[in-house]
């Protein structure tokens, strides 16, 4: 097609687009640091456990050693961020 923007435009557009994206992402999930929010664990993996809260959070705990976690509700603290999910410690 005519008018196309060179391949090299387009990578640099889309890194910056990429970079901005994990910003705000890292902007939204910050603001829950410290504070207390329900998640459905949904898998093992290792020693954590993996699970979702209500508003799409992907959270991270170290595996307390229950036998009934996975499909549970359980309040955790969120401590930190970690790339694309957030730890958190299970209260």
């Amino acid at each position: 097609m005519p008018d196309q923007i060179d391949l090299g435009t387009k990578k640099i557009r889309s890194e910056k687009l990429i970079a901005l994206a994990n910003e705000c992402g890292n902007t939204y999930k910050s603001q829950f640091i410290g504070k207390k929010l329900e998640v459905l664990i949904e898998e093992k993996r290792g020693m954590s456990v993996i699970g979702h809260t209500k508003n799409y959070l992907k959270v991270q705990m170290d595996d307390p050693g229950h036998s009934a976690l996975q499909g549970a509700l359980y309040n955790v603290m969120i401590k930190e961020i970690e790339s694309e999910k957030v730890i958190a410690q299970f209260e």
